[in-house]
């Protein structure tokens, strides 16, 4: 029996995978945890399989904003690591010193990272385990480290069903606009962990007027169907 767990045990450490740090923000809270289990599920809509140990403080966050990025990191990255291993209380702000940005929602993303996902929450699954599983439907993407070897594109993860434009994804992405419009948009700063206003209110306006639209057309009566004569 002991061989045989042994061997299950073994094969099972053979399948590829990574180090994570699955991450998300809500009015001013933010957090990080550590992930191991993460893969694409779908390619159209693009889905994002992340399974992370129940209890973990990121819960509520995730809870509350809908939203969750995943950031690969260097495995022999002990700084990160250890930054975002344990209860989030038992460190302070896990950002502090950390430079991170955002890709569409308001989910920090890690700048030393290797590859970036940013998702949606589409469905939470609270298993008879000691894991429990995010789906997150993929809003962008990113390579941070294009010259890292574990950013080297990978045959068997080959996706060819893809729609950037799916009518899915777009009503996603106007809901994490609506997101970072209520947080402000401000990303950290990592020399001190403050908030600070972007300068590039054009944008942020271009932002505003495409919601304030997007409304509009939902607004809109539509056109009654017009009756087959006989």
């Amino acid at each position: 029996m002991q061989d045989k767990a042994a061997r299950t045990k073994d094969v099972l450490t053979r399948i590829p995978g990574g180090l994570f740090v699955m991450t998300s923000s809500f009015e001013g809270k933010r957090g990080g945890v550590i992930v191991k289990s993460v893969m694409p599920v779908a390619e159209e809509p693009l889905l994002l399989a992340v399974a992370a140990w129940k209890g973990h403080g990121l819960e509520p966050i995730i809870r509350d904003s809908h939203f969750f990025g995943v950031s690969m990191i260097d495995p022999s990255d002990r700084v990160l690591a250890r930054r975002f291993t344990g209860h989030l209380s038992e460190h302070g702000d896990q950002f502090d010193s950390v430079a991170t940005e955002r890709i569409v929602s308001t989910s920090p993303i890690l700048c030393r990272s290797i590859i970036a996902i940013d998702c949606e929450v589409v469905r939470h699954f609270d298993i008879e385990a000691d894991h429990e599983l995010y789906i997150g439907l993929v809003l962008g993407a990113k390579v941070c480290t294009p010259e890292h070897p574990l950013a080297a594109h990978n045959p068997a993860r080959q996706v060819t069903n893809f729609k950037s434009s799916s009518a899915l994804r777009r009503a996603a992405e106007r809901r994490a606009a609506r997101a970072m419009e209520r947080e402000g948009a401000a990303p950290r700063d990592a020399s001190n962990g403050e908030l600070h206003e972007q300068a590039d209110e054009p944008a942020r306006q271009a932002v505003r007027e495409s919601l304030r639209e997007s409304t509009r057309e939902s607004r809109r009566p539509k056109p009654e169907k017009a009756r087959d004569r006989a």
